[in-house]
Parts: C-alpha cells; structure tokens; sequence
C-alpha cells in the first residue's frame, strides 16, 4: 500500500507527500520517516528501540529525539482523545491505531492542490527563522556552566527583540543542551531555517568565543566570528553578536533599536556574572537552588546597585518562595515591593520587568487591568517576549477569555514547540478551561520528553480528577508527595477523597494540613479545597472568604478552577467574584461575541 487514507489524510509514500482538506501538510523528512514506519506497522505495537534503528539505519542517535517526532506528529494530524492516531504504551512503544484504506493514484491525483506559483511570493512574506543552542562550556568546569548558558539566553533575548525574526525560545533550545544530534535533524525538529551555534571559554580575565550561523538546507555558513575579548566588554559583545546575525539574515539591524539598545546601562561585569549564576540555579526551580540564586542576585546587587536586573531576579526569588509555601503573602510582599521599586527607577524598559509586575499586579493585588496593561507594555517593548504573551493568556483563561487565551497559546506554541515547560503551562491552562482531555494528551507529551516531576504529577492528578478516575488521580497526587512535600497537594488528595466519598479519609486530610498550620503558613484555599470536595459548601466558602481576607494568590483562578464548579450557583460564591474584580470582566464578557 503506497497510497492511503486515513481520517482527513492522504497520505503518498511514493511522493513522500501528505495531504490534507485539498492542502500539502509541510512534514519534515526524519518527521515522515517515522510517520511511515508507524503506518507501515499499523495497528502494532512497536518499540522506541526498533524505530531508533530502522527510521534511523542503526546509526546512533538519542532517544530522546523520537518523542519530539511523535509530538510534532501528533500536532500535525491534530490528536484529541476521540482520535488519538498515535498510543504511546508507557514503557513500551508505541501504535497507529488510525484506520486506513488504500486509495488509487487517480483519487490521489484529484485531491492533489493545483500547481501555482505563489510559493515564492508566500516566502518572502515568511519571517527569517533562527534557533540559538546552548552555548558549549570549552573550560569544561561546572563552575563556569552559568556564563554558556548566561550567554546564550542573552543572545536569544537580544534576537527576540527583532520583529523580522522568528527566534526559539530558550526552554525549547535548551532541551538540546549537549545534544550530538545533527544540525540538518534538528533543524526538522524545530522547524527552523537557521542555527546558531556557538563556544565559550573564559581564560583569565578574557572572554573567548567561537560562533557559527549556519543556513541548514545547504550547510552554508551564513557567518561567523571568533572572539577573545575583556569580560569587561560583554555588554558590547553580546550586542555585537545579535546585530551581526541580524545583518546576516534580514541585511538590517533597526535604526529605531539601535537608539533603543544605545542607551541601555552598562553593568559591572562582576554583577552581570553574579546575575547569570542566579539565572542558572533558579532555572533548577529546586528550594535549595532558588536560596543559591538568592545569595548571587543579592551579590550582584553589592557589587553594582545599579544593576536593575538583579532586582528583578532577587523580586522573583520572593515571589517563587511564596509560590513554595515557605513564606506567606505578607512576608513575600515585604521584600518584593522596595526590590521592584528600586529596579523600576533604574530601568522602565526592561520587558521582564514589565512582566513581573504585571504578575504581581495580578496575583498579589487581583489587579486584573494593571496586570494586562503591564503585559501589553511588554509586548510593546519586544513583541516576541515569550513570558509576556503566556501571562496574557493566563490573564484571559482566568476571566473566561478562552479565545483569546488559545489565540495566545498558539503564539507561545510557535516560539516554544516542543519544552516541557511549555507544555506543562499549556496544560495547566487547558484544564482551567475545562479542556480534559486536551490537557491530558498534553502532559502524555511531557511524560514522553522527560521523566513526570512534581508538577507534572499534581497536573496529572488534578485532570484525572475531573474526568472521574479518582483512582489514578490518587495515584498522581503520591507521586507528587514523593518527590515534595507540600499541603496543598494533601489538599488535592482530600478533595478527591470526598469528590469519592470517602469523607473519613477527606478529614484525616483536614487534621493534616491542620498540624501543618501550626509551623508554617497554610492557605486558607486547601481547606476551602477538600471541604468542596465533601460539599460541604459552606464552609469552603469560609474558608474562601478567609482566603480573601489575606488576598490568596490562588483566588486569581476562582472563576475557572474546577474545583469550584459545584459552588458556582452559590450567591456567597458570586460575591467573592465581585469582589476580586472577576465576576465584573465576566460580564463585560458576555456582552462580547462568546468563545
């Protein structure tokens, strides 16, 4: 069978072309490869071992590039739980269950799109794609891991800036970190026309470099520079990079930027490299490394007061501890708010910044206009920031925009395709938008990228609460408990209990959380939490009302989160939505053309 169909899919194995609606599906060559093997060997089950060696003709590549493929399979053919195509057996491999009948070169030939010249025309509109990877440490010293990686997420930010540019994001690249993959591979997995690649070294006081923009069809090296150069200069060479590659792929590096970029504040390159070592452990997210990023940023701040970055990072350091359950709203508060005002006053065009009020804005003051403001006014000072774009679709999943949330997520979806980050916050906010079943195929692709983390599991559990498996959701929640101890997924675990009527065990929960309380901060939210899942409504809505005394970070979701639908019809329940600002958004909503 070399011609086929399977759903709204014709498929030529001859042509090695796929077509769907009257309209070529663009497929990546490795992407069609396994496509073939799995229509090939329908209906099978077949290894992750086995595919690695006959799509690949046994030549040694990482595992971990085949669940990539089959992500962006899954996003082509258009997955949902009522069609899935692909089954991933954990543990095992993998099967097209996709039924398929085989069809003649007539019928392919009348479903072929007619032939036209507008390809070209169509490209030149298409905005220049580039995927910076990590950066390689040449020292070798784990020590010095902070400065590859530093410099690379500032050469990813520089390039953001570009509006001609389409530039990946640092979560996706990253999941290439000392990747032996070839470039041609994983430029198909990103869908990138160009790659940067680069490496570092730092000998005494100086900063060496080797990079290479390479155009990936032809292997053609578009540019490329070796640097030995201060680290006292870094400022201008990572400036000089950015400008390089962008004169490189449009033939311009904006006028209007230049002036923009011209004057911005030159930091000391001691502070700068204190800023980078934060970046590099508060992107481990463990508590143990958020304290270490705390201890660079507060460094970086000694060493250069001047330095607005280093605000920003030590503000976000309070604010994750928070988000930990280590320090409650007030405490969290009290560092944040002198933190931010002192990098505000240094720099109001720092995007991040502009983000993290707006977070702040957001879930610490339910200011749902500033907080989108703030976002907006990142967007405006770099329109591919990444962080900002995400945020605003949050914004609009928790005042019911679900729209414009998607409209949103589909932008991030572009610049991030296949992190797990991505994916995670993706899925968390599906299930906010009551979209089960898209959130569990989510994380499916997460598990398959990466071994479930604690995140992961409580996502996990939480979905599969919703769609009435209790027992898998329990299942998740332990895992989770595993891996970190927290109330609130004790809290999860209560509610489940109840949702499945085992209220001995829901209370068991309740008395938990309670000797929680006694030595640390415990949000008035896990218990309004389980008692909702006992129903009883009344006291989870004191336990709301309490919450909103204390102004719940978790209450920004109080019009979405699932674990409230059954207080919906509640009048004290519409109350606390006028009173966070929700319910008035909601309604001016309504009057608006509905999702």
């Amino acid at each position: 069978m070399r011609i086929a169909k399977f759903s709204s899919f014709l498929i030529n194995l001859n042509e090695r072309r796929l077509i769907k609606n009257g309209r070529f599906v663009e497929i990546g060559q490795k992407t069609f490869d396994v496509l073939q093997f799995l229509i090939e060997h329908r209906q099978q089950l077949v290894s992750k071992e086995r595919i690695l060696h006959d799509v690949w003709g046994g030549a040694i590549v990482e595992e971990g590039n085949l669940p990539v493929h089959i992500s962006k399979l899954r996003k082509l053919l258009g997955s949902r739980k009522s069609e899935p195509f692909i089954e991933t057996i954990s543990g095992s491999g993998y099967i097209f269950v996709e039924p398929i009948s085989e069809v003649t070169a007539e019928e392919w030939e009348s479903a072929r799109p007619p032939r036209t010249s507008t390809s070209a025309h169509a490209s030149e509109n298409e905005k220049v794609t580039v995927a910076v990877l990590p950066f390689v440490n040449e020292n070798g010293d784990k020590n010095l891991e902070y400065l590859a990686d530093g410099l690379t997420e500032n050469i990813i930010n520089e390039l953001s800036q570009i509006p001609d540019l389409h530039v990946l994001a640092r979560n996706t690249v990253f999941e290439f970190k000392n990747s032996n993959t070839k470039l041609s591979e994983l430029a198909e997995m990103l869908d990138v026309a160009n790659i940067l690649t680069g490496r570092v070294r730092l000998l005494g006081k100086n900063l060496t470099a080797c990079l290479e923009l390479t155009r990936v069809r032809d292997s053609y090296q578009i540019w490329g520079t070796t640097i030995n150069e201060p680290f006292t200069d870094i400022f201008s060479i990572q400036r000089n990079i950015a400008a390089s590659v962008v004169k490189s792929l449009i033939n311009r590096f904006e006028s209007e930027r230049s002036e923009r970029e011209s004057e911005k504040g030159i930091y000391e390159p001691e502070s700068y490299k204190s800023y980078l070592k934060g970046n590099y452990f508060i992107n481990k997210k463990s508590l143990e490394d958020i304290e270490r990023a705390k201890e660079y940023y507060i460094r970086g701040m000694v060493i250069d007061p001047s330095n607005p970055y280093v605000y920003l990072g030590l503000a976000n350091v309070y604010r994750l501890l928070h988000s930990y359950e280590k320090i409650s709203r007030e405490e969290s508060l009290e560092q944040i708010y002198p933190i931010l005002d002192r990098a505000l006053k240094l720099e109001k065009r720092i995007p991040e910044l502009s983000v993290f009020k707006g977070i702040i804005n957001l879930f610490f003051e339910y200011d749902f206009d500033g907080a989108k403001k703030c976002y907006e006014h990142a967007i405006g000072l770099n329109p591919n920031s990444l962080s900002a774009h995400f945020r605003l679709a949050e914004l609009f999943v928790f005042t019911r925009q679900n729209s414009n949330a998607l409209t949103e997520l589909n932008f991030v979806s572009s610049l991030d395709p296949i992190s797990v980050r991505c994916m995670k916050d993706t899925a968390k906010l599906l299930y906010f938008m009551h979209r089960f079943d898209e959130a569990i195929l989510k994380l499916q692709e997460c598990a398959e990228l990466e071994n479930p983390d604690f995140e992961t599991c409580l996502l996990r559990g939480l979905t599969y609460a919703e769609v009435g498996d209790f027992e898998a959701a329990l299942s998740e929640f332990h895992r989770s408990l595993e891996m970190q101890e927290s109330h609130t997924t004790i809290a999860y675990i209560g509610y489940v209990h109840g949702r499945s009527g085992k209220f001995d065990l829901a209370a068991a929960n309740l008395d938990q959380i309670s000797r929680f309380s006694e030595e640390i901060f415990v949000d008035p939210v896990n218990y309004a939490t389980i008692y909702s899942g006992m129903r009883e409504h009344s006291k989870a809505l004191d336990h709301l009302d309490e919450a909103f005394r204390i102004k719940s970070t978790d209450l920004v979701a109080l019009g979405c989160h699932p674990i409230w639908k059954d207080l919906s019809s509640e009048p004290r329940y519409r109350e606390l939505l006028d009173k966070t600002g929700i319910e008035k958004i909601i309604r001016h909503n309504k009057k608006q053309p509905s999702d």
